[in-house]
Parts: C-alpha cells; structure tokens; sequence
C-alpha cells in the first residue's frame, strides 16, 4: 500500500493535468448557484436565446429597426460555442451553464498558466493558489451584471504566453499563433478598446522589463515583438477592415476623436468612486460602490468583509519583502502600482492629467472610465498573493510541518469568503429582481411567434407594440437590454433607440398610432414606407396596455391573424403594403423632415407606391428635379410652440431643495477672499468655450455667494455685504446672459435644460435666504426687504423676459420657393375648434397681402386654396394671427366651488387661516372645455401673493402614475411669494397629450409652516393653434417615367440582393426600404438570360405583377460571394436618401449598355471588406502553420 501511494504522489507531483483538474473541480461551485432549466439574464448580461438563428447577427448588416449596420461579428466565439451545444440537443439554460463554468474555469486555468510560465520555488502550488484567487477575485465581483466577461478570462494567458515566447520557452511564432487565437476574448470588446490597452501595456511593460533585466538579449526580444505585432494585425483584418469601411464612410471616427467632452472632473463616471484607496483593494466601480449588486453592501459595511479586503494588498505588496531579489515579484509589484495609478483616472493624485489627456486627445474618450484598468492589477495581485501566503506557509512549517498545509487552507478559505456571492449564488442575480429570485425561463410564446413568422417566405417587416425605450422589462421577470435581436429571424422595428436613418420616421409611426385622435390612414401609409405587414402586440412587456389591441385595429386596415398566449398578431391589409424593393409611380420633392411625412402622405392625391425624397430645395439636386411630380414645400414658423412648452414644463417641475450650495471657507471680506474671487474667474474664463460648463460655473459659485451669505450674514458690515451681493448678482447675470445667447439658437434643446436649471437654483437661492433669516419671524420676511431682496428683484424682471411666452395668437412662418410656378397652399392643425377658428376668428397674410377665408375650401379635412397663387423664387413670409378667442373656462364656475375660499365674479381668493396639509392646497376643479390631445393651451391669470406659494395644476382625466395608480399632473408650476404690493402676471403654455379632458386647480401652497394668503383673477385658457401649413406644386413636366420596368427581387443574405429586372428601356427609380447607408452599392450585372431566370422562383407578387419577390437564402459565402470584386458600382451622386430612410438608385438605360434585361446587385461594403480580411487573417495563419510544418522538418 506503501508503494501504490508513494506512486500516486508522484504521479501527483509529476503532471500538471492533475493541477488543472483541481481547478475544474473548484469550478463546479458555479452549479451551485445556477438552478437547473433557469437562465441568468438581465442588464447587459445577453446571451444568444436562440443560438442556430443567431449565427445570422455575424453579418455587419442586420434588417432590424429599418436597418442598422451590426457589430455582433467579434462574438462569432460565443455565438459558435451555443450553437453547437443546441445542435447537439442541449437546452438553452445548460448552454448558458456549461459557458459560464467553461469561463470561470478558463480563467483559474488561465492565470495557473501565467504563474507556471516563470521559475522559482514552490511553482506549482503557487500557480494554484493564484489561480483560486482569480477565479474568486474582488474584480470580477465588481464586475457585476456581466457573468461571462471573457478578456478577463484570457487575459493571463495572453501574457502567460507572451512570456514564453520572448524567454524562449516556446517558438516565437507558435506563440504568437496562439496569442492570437486568445484573443477572440478580447475581441469581444472591440470597438472598445480598454481591454486592447490592457493587454497591448502588460506586454509592453515586460517587453521593456525584459530587456532591461536581460541586456543581451535586446535582439530577439525586438524580433518577437516584430513577429508577433505582425501577426496580430494581419490576422485580425477579419474584424478591422470592415470596422474601418463603416467609419469611412460615416461621421462616427469625427464622433469617436471629439474632444473637450467633458466640463469637470465630476462629469467623470468614477469620479470619487475609483480612489487609490479603492483600488488598493481592487475595487471602487462606480455601480457597485453605488449598491448597484445585491452583494454590494458587505463589501462596503462588513467589518470582516473589509479586513479581508485589505489584506487582499497588504498580502500583495509583502512579496517583495519574502523574495526582494525575484524578478518576477519585482515586476508584478510594478504592474499592480502602474494599473492602479492608470485605473484612478481623474481622481487624485493628479487627477487634472487624465482629465487633460480624455479632453485633448482624439480617441481619448474610450478612457472617460478607468476603473476596469485595474484588471492588471488583478492580475498582479493573484500572483503576488500566492508567493506570500506560500512563504509564510513555509516559515511557518518550521515549527510545525502541519502548519505548511494549514496556512494554505486557511488562505484559500479567507479568499472563497472573500468571493462568497460566486459560492451562494448571489452574483448570478440582479438588483431589478425579487429576493426570491432563482432564475428566468422565456416563454413558449416567444419561439412559436418566431416559427410562425418565419415560415412567411416574403421579406417583410413587423411593429412592435409597445414602443421599446432603452431598457425594457417583461412580466416573466427580464429586466434589461433589448431581447428581440435575438429571438427573432424576421426583421423586426420595435422603436428601440438603436435605430439609425429610420429614428424619425419609426417614431412619428408609433406616434400615430398612439394619438388620441382618428389619424389611421396617415399611420397605414406611414407603415408602408417602413415595409411592415404585421403589427405584434406584447403583452408581455411591463409597459404595455391591454386597449392597445382594440383602439389601434380600429384605426387602421388590420385584422386579427393568430395569438400565442400574450402576442397578439395583426395582418395589414395588403393594399397598403410596399415590398423591400420597388419602382415609385410618384415621387415628392420636399424638404419637410421625416416625422413631418403624414403632413402631406394623407393628401387625397398621395400615391401608396411613391418615392419621398427629402432634400433641401435650395441646393436642387438635378437628376431628381428634372423629373418632379409634386413638390411639397415646409413652412417654418419663427417660433416653437414645443419648445415654449418645454421651457414651462421643465422649469416648473424642478424642486428648488435640490439645489447644491458648496462648502465656502473664506469669509467675505477676509485676507484670502480676493484670491478666492480671482481664481473663479480664472475658471469661467477657461471654460467659456462649453456654453453648459461657463453656465454651470456660474450657478455653483453663485451657490457659494449665497453659502457665505447664510454663514456669516449677521457679522458683515455694508460693504462686506454689497461685495457679496453684487458678486452673486453679477455671476446670476452672466448666467442669464449665456441663456439668452442659447435662447437664439435654433435647436432649443440645451437652453431648455439650462433654463430649467438655472430658475430652478434662482428659487432655491429666494428660499434659502428666507430660512436663513427668517426662521422665526413669520410675516415678517414679507413685510421687510433684506439686502437680497433688491438683488432678487432684478432678476426676478429677467427671468420673466426669458420665460415669458411670445405672442402665441399672432405667428409668423418663413418658407421659400425653389422655382416660380402656381402653388396650392393647404393647412391642417389636429385641434378640433381649429377649422371654427380659421374661418370666423383669424387673419392670414402672406407678404403683407391679406388671404380671406373666402379663399379657402375643406377637402378631406384639410384647409385648401381653391385657385393656386403665383410665386416667385425665393424667401416668402405668412402670418397667422387670431384675435377674440373663446377661453375655455367658465369663470364664474369658481363661485360654485367647495367654501375653502371667498370669491367674486372676477376674483378668486384665497385665505387659509392654518397649515393646510398638501392634499388641501387645492381649489376644487375646473373643467377645460374644448380639450383635445396633441394639442396647445394658453394660460393666463393674476395673482397676489402674501403668504405661501401660488399656482396652478392640470390633471388629464385618466391620466395615471402606473407605479402609484394616482392621477399626475400634466403641468404644476409654483410661484413663490413676492414682496411688491401688487398682484403678479402669469403667463404659461403647455401641451395636452394623448387625453380628451382635463381639469384645472388652483393651488395655495404653504410654505415654512406658515398659513397660505393668495389672491387669483382673470384666469383665462384659450387654445393655441400649430396649424401645419404646406405649399404644394403638381408638375406639369413631361417625364419618361410612366413606363416601368417589371422587377424580381431575392435576398441573398442581409448584406446583399439581387434584382432581376425587364422591359428596362427608360431611366427609373429602384427604392430599397432598407437603412440608408453610403455602405449599400449597386451594380449592373449581365450574366446569361438563362441564370437570371433560374434565380427567379417567384413566391410573391405586387401591383398586379409588376414587382415579383423570389425565394430568399441565406448564403454566406460561395463563389458568387466575390462576383462584383473589381466591377464600378453606380455613382454615388445617383444613391439617394428616399422615404426618409431607405435607399434608392436612378438608374440610366446606359448603365445596362441598352439593354432591357438584367440584374441589379445590391451589397453592403463594410460585408466585402469582411471577406477580404478574412482571406488575409487566414492566409497569414496558413503561411504561420506552412513555417512551422518547414521548420520542423528541417529543423531551422
């Protein structure tokens, strides 16, 4: 028995496979968490749910939301390794489980390479406590969400085999061979490339440690470094030329190099999380300091968890006093400092640098966060770990051998309770889940809507309904991003913010849809643009309405095909159904934008099968306008009545408690306090290039006035207070005067914001001031002006300009006209009084000359001129103004409201002799006559305030908070009191949405304990009209486009179509309902008749024949793959934007040399580029192996 074991122990010792063993064998915990037939989704965390059909998302070109170029190439690893296991029978849950523990182990399999890959004592037992640590590191918990991160799993072995390679272990090219074949893990990352850096430095940096411990051999170091950057980049054109195709041809490398991104060092996401403090113990990512891991609390408040977690670097770092002289030590010390100095980014110390170099260096961005550079720390660490614990095992064996095993137990027992959530199971799950939570099982439903779809031999689109914004969340547990890719094979448009050219045109169809109102034509012929025949409803969706399927399906042509549990499919009527090709018989000219186009498609004369191309008129592209059939002209109004929405409604909605009054520690009037003064002005002089950072600077150091102001207000004497004041004054002033910079700008957007940002600390500052001194005083504060008040005052007068709406009644429009000709203007507002008003209550001029009513007529709903009027080329101006407006309140209905108050026929008042509770702030309301959704309000009233906050608040009946199952409130502005003896104007616009009725209260909020006194008249609401105005012109052009030619289109593969075309004997335009891309070529092709007609199995017929579909496949790669290399595709000139997404050619009959049949092939650049760096990538590794075969046989 004796022998046997002494055998085994040798054995044992002997071979490393038995060490690897082990590690597979510790890998199993993962099964503990992981419950049988559950998955493990959420978040990011995306696995491939439906892995045969995902091999498909490998094409750079996906059908998806109208069409977006795809980057799910570099998964090609993951995508592989599930569809093999489904291929031979395993469930989608044991495929996840197998690549998670596959992953997990991959990792501790990795790292015991690297260790193994460096000589000293104790190697092997070293290696495995190593790898214990990396399979259960503080990085990967603080990784949360993402249980398969695969560079951290290859990333030791990268360097493991870099290692190898330059000391000669093994063959420089071998090694580089499998270097390369590792990073498919690292990939996966692209075109992030923090995992890249990663790996590039930790090369690097023992490239020049090498060489610098190993003078002599400077040369062959040099060599490899050669060998291996040259096979790296040549085998991984694959992945970079089509990436590099994409960004040729788009302005994302513009985007991606953009620099001064950021304001501050706090607009960097782990600002204040990733501190050296942190790091030193491998943590500090900004989510999981936040709690944003279920596990997360132990790790920040576990007194035990903690100790083990600063023992993690005290561990480390005690390496280099157990072997000072190892050059391995030596180095992996230097490694863990340099990854946590580069990790801490813009925190301190000098974290102004990287601030600095992300603001001044294209391509910089991709480091804006920095927290996951510390994975060479990680690294690091794992084997720092292990040469310690190992020497303090072996010291302690002095003294008793039995300590040798205990110490070695006792740290790989500190380090699983370290990694207790990958032991419980608590990292496999997710804040968004319940505690019960053991795992999530995807619906039947889902795959048998993906079956049933996919047996259509048509190509075709679906809707989803409801819209997906961001994240989604379904009542079957999933909380996370978009699953739909994934599951379905049918191209699909879900209104997810992925989509590219096609975002306008998607949202103004779901818009349409939802709209309270009968705009069902406008919304079925906006479908057709988007080649959708079936709308899906999900009822599976958290934010779904059951009313959805009954009030759409009334709206358009749609009927009812099949249901599978919560999906409810409905059929379009085939009438308005355009296929993926066809010939347009009308084209429109316009410049109206894409979320415009149901303006003008509802048009009674609007052909289904028409071609819209939206270009600006001013700069004609000839070979469109040569041919015109209708041009349909935008007319722009000076002002946005969305944007003076906007402005009300955000600024309203702020909480002045919000406000952030920062730490001051100097004194108005002290030794440093000019310094301090100087040096803020220093920075707004800085930061006066980004609008947002000079506007925020002035609010924080206006906030600062106010701090001092409050904290050593009662000690400043005058001139101490007037210099505080006039500062705060001056610093509010110039942030109102970059307002009113931004305000003439076109786009609105960041003025809105910083509008609302700005009144919003403005009312803070008002209410901090009045606690300050004012605590105890009641009425006093309303009664007696502060020193502020003055200030306040004043711009209190220019807020008001600012918010204050324009004429709203009296609008002016600019529009102009691109050729002189007679013109049709046409008019349409959705607001049901609009028609009422226009002919009894409004004035429209046009140049200064006066249109009467009498003029126009209604057709179809829509206000049109019976003659056409004559135009010249050139800018025009219309005026529309309205005058004796009904107001849409009674106002002698206050009189019959709850006795809360006195009123008078012109007068509403308040008086609260208590604190009310918030409940009770309230009138009794009001109704507002006339109410019609998507449509604008004017409001107006005067108040007096004397104590408490006035206001107003309108609630749209049905109008429901889903999480609280309460009324919210459309509109709720607060006025805070004045000290001016005299009753205020207010004046407000907002919008309704999709409801038909709606109330108004007037509010009497109290404020500071104090008991409400308010006075209101006058309140009016009267409608606002956006009335859509439309010049139109019907050519009269001869044109050569009434005779088309019959097409046949097949689909090859996502990226590439072909055309079959006949009776071609004029020019014609070919529309392509697919995302515009300048990546999407076209090229004449003449292969013989016979093989064009043996490409045309017709499965579909359109428009009585004209348009047949053949039957699709889904061809990878063959020897047609190749058939247009070294052929001219059309001119770019001719490729236009049509539909306001799609693609479309002219085409010429010289083009086909004459001839009247032949084909047309359609493909997507970025695909052949693909191709072509394959065939290099594989090449390279073919001529790698074909060296290493020569070299052995004759030994070189």
């Amino acid at each position: 028995m004796k022998n046997i074991y002494a055998k085994i122990v040798k054995i044992l010792r002997a071979h490393k496979i038995f060490d690897v063993m082990l590690i597979l064998l510790l890998g199993l915990h993962v099964f503990i968490g992981l419950k049988k037939g559950l998955l493990y989704i959420h978040g990011d965390s995306g696995i491939p749910l439906n892995p045969i059909k995902d091999l498909n998302l490998v094409y750079l070109w996906q059908n998806m939301h109208g069409g977006i170029f795809w980057w799910n190439l570099i998964s090609i690893f993951q995508l592989a390794f599930f569809a093999v296991f489904e291929f031979v029978g395993l469930s989608l849950a044991t495929n996840q489980h197998l690549f998670i523990y596959f992953a997990h182990t991959l990792a501790g399999v990795s790292m015991y390479f690297l260790t193994s890959s460096f000589q000293f004592k104790g190697k092997r037992i070293i290696a495995i406590l190593s790898a214990i640590f990396y399979m259960f590191s503080p990085w990967l918990l603080n990784y949360q969400g993402i249980y398969v991160f695969l560079p951290y799993c290859v990333m030791p072995l990268i360097l493991g085999l870099f290692v190898r390679g330059i000391t000669g272990k093994m063959g420089k090219v071998s090694s580089s061979l499998l270097i390369m074949l590792f990073f498919f893990g690292i990939i996966i990352n692209f075109p992030q490339f923090s995992m890249f850096a990663i790996a590039a430095l930790l090369m690097f940096l023992y490239f020049l440690f090498f060489i610098f411990i190993y003078k002599k051999n400077v040369w062959p170091a040099t060599k490899f470094m050669i060998i291996l950057t040259v096979v790296l980049f040549l085998t991984s054109l694959w992945y970079i030329l089509p990436f590099a195709s994409y960004l040729s041809l788009t302005g994302v490398l513009k985007e991606m190099a953009r620099t001064d991104i950021s304001g501050s060092l706090q607009d960097f996401g782990d600002y204040g999380f990733s501190t050296i403090l942190q790091l030193f113990r491998v943590s500090g990512a900004a989510g999981f300091m936040m709690g944003g891991a279920i596990y997360s609390e132990p790790y920040l408040n576990n007194l035990v968890i903690l100790f083990i977690n600063y023992l993690i670097p005290i561990l480390a770092f005690s390496a280099t006093l157990f072997r000072p002289k190892s050059k391995s030590v030596i180095f992996f010390s230097l490694i863990a400092l340099i990854y946590i100095f580069i990790a801490k980014g813009v925190n301190a110390p000098f974290g102004q640098l990287h601030f600095l170099f992300v603001n001044n260096f294209p391509l910089a961005r991709a480091f804006r966060t920095t927290w996951s550079l510390c994975l060479g720390a990680n690294i690091a660490y794992a084997f720092l770990i292990a040469i310690s614990v190992f020497e303090i095992a072996k010291r302690l064996s002095f003294v008793n051998r039995k300590n040798f095993i205990a110490t070695i137990f006792i740290a790989a027992a500190l380090i699983l309770v370290n990694g207790w959530p990958l032991l419980t199971g608590d990292f496999f799950k997710s804040k968004w889940n319940l505690p019960s939570f053991e795992g999530l099982k995807i619906p039947p439903a889902y795959y048998q809507l993906e079956n049933f779809l996919a047996k259509e031999k048509t190509d075709f689109h679906f809707l989803k309904i409801p819209k997906t914004e961001g994240l989604i969340s379904t009542d079957w547990g999933y909380y996370g991003s978009d699953i739909y890719y994934s599951l379905f094979s049918t191209p699909f448009i879900n209104g997810h913010p992925m989509a590219m050219m096609g975002r306008e045109i998607i949202n103004a169809a779901y818009s349409l849809l939802a709209e309270n109102i009968n705009r069902g034509e406008e919304a079925e012929k906006t479908l057709s643009l988007l080649n959708i025949n079936r709308i899906v409803f999900d009822d599976y969706d958290g934010v779904s309405k059951p009313e959805s399927k009954i009030e759409i399906p009334k709206k358009i042509d749609a009927h009812f095909e099949k249901e599978f549990d919560k999906f409810s499919i409905y059929k379009i009527d085939d009438y308005y159904f355009l296929p993926h090709f066809f010939i347009p018989k009308q084209f429109i000219y316009t410049d109206i934008t894409p979320s415009n186009f149901a303006d003008f498609i509802s048009l009674p004369d609007y052909d289904i099968r028409s071609g819209i191309f939206s270009v600006d008129l001013e700069k004609e592209n000839l070979e469109i306008s040569q041919r015109p059939k209708k041009v349909v002209i935008k007319v722009e109004p000076t002002i946005s009545l969305e944007d003076e929405n906007k402005k009300t409604r955000t600024t309203d909605s702020l909480n002045p408690e919000a406000v952030y009054y920062p730490y001051a520690r100097w004194k108005p009037g002290s030794l440093f306090y000019p310094l301090v003064l100087k040096r803020e002005k220093l920075e707004l002089k800085n930061s006066h290039r980004n609008p947002e950072n000079y506007l925020n600077k002035h609010l924080f150091f206006a906030s600062k006035r106010i701090f001092e102001i409050k904290k050593w207000g009662e000690t400043l004497n005058i001139n101490e207070w007037e210099k505080a004041g006039n500062c705060y004054y001056q610093l509010m002033e110039g942030a109102l005067n970059e307002l009113k910079k931004l305000y003439q700008q076109e786009d609105k957007s960041l003025f809105i914001y910083l509008f609302a940002k700005t009144r919003n600390t403005y009312y803070g500052h008002i209410d901090k001031m009045a606690v300050n001194f004012f605590d105890n005083k009641d009425s006093q504060y309303f009664e007696k002006e502060t020193p502020m008040d003055k200030i306040f005052k004043k711009l209190k007068t220019e807020f008001l300009s600012l918010q204050k709406p324009p004429n709203v009644f009296s609008i002016t429009y600019q529009f102009n006209i691109p050729k002189e000709d007679q013109y049709s203007l046409l008019v349409r507002d959705k607001n049901d009084y609009f028609q009422e008003a226009f002919f009894n209550f409004s004035k429209l001029t046009i140049d200064g000359q006066e249109i009467f009513p009498s003029n126009f007529e209604v057709e179809n709903g829509i206000i049109k001129t019976i003659e056409k009027m004559h135009f010249k080329k050139g800018n025009h101006q219309l005026e529309l103004s309205f005058s004796d407006l009904k107001n849409l309140l009674s106002n002698d209905a206050w009189q019959r409201q709850l006795p809360l108050y006195e009123a008078t026929d012109d007068l509403l008042f308040f008086r609260f002799l208590k604190p009310l509770s918030p409940q009770e702030w309230m009138s009794a309301p009001q109704e507002i006559k006339s109410y019609t959704p998507s449509s604008y309000f004017f409001i107006s009233f005067d108040y007096f305030v004397k104590d408490g906050n006035a206001g107003f608040a309108i609630y749209q009946d049905g109008d429901i908070e889903p999480k609280t199952g309460k009324e919210k409130p459309l509109v709720l502005p607060i006025m805070p009191p004045s000290k001016e003896n005299v009753f205020q104007h207010y004046e407000g616009l907002f919008k309704s949405t999709n409801f038909k009725s709606a109330k108004i209260y007037l509010l009497a909020q109290q404020q500071h304990g104090k008991a409400a006194d308010i006075k209101y008249k006058n309140v009016q609401i009267k409608p606002v009209f956006a009335p859509v105005f439309m010049f139109e012109r019907n050519s009269s052009e001869t044109t050569d486009l009434e005779k088309m030619p019959n097409i046949t289109f097949t689909k090859i593969n996502s990226t590439k179509y072909k055309v079959y075309v006949e009776k071609a004997g004029n020019p014609y335009y070919l529309v392509f309902s697919e995302g515009f891309h300048q990546g999407w070529k076209a090229y004449i092709n003449q292969p013989p008749i016979s093989n064009l007609k043996s490409q045309s199995n017709v499965t579909a017929s359109y428009f009585n024949g004209e348009i047949s579909e053949g039957e699709h496949k889904n061809i990878f790669l063959d020897k047609s793959t190749f058939e247009t290399w070294g052929k001219t595709s059309l001119p770019e000139k001719r490729h236009f934007l049509t539909n306001g997404y799609a693609n479309s050619w002219l085409i010429k009959p010289e083009d086909a040399k004459g001839k009247d049949t032949y084909e047309i092939i359609i493909e997507f650049l970025p695909q052949k580029m693909f191709y072509l760096g394959l065939g290099i990538s594989l090449l390279t590794i073919i001529f790698c192996f074909g060296y290493l075969i020569f070299s052995k046989i004759f030994k070189l």
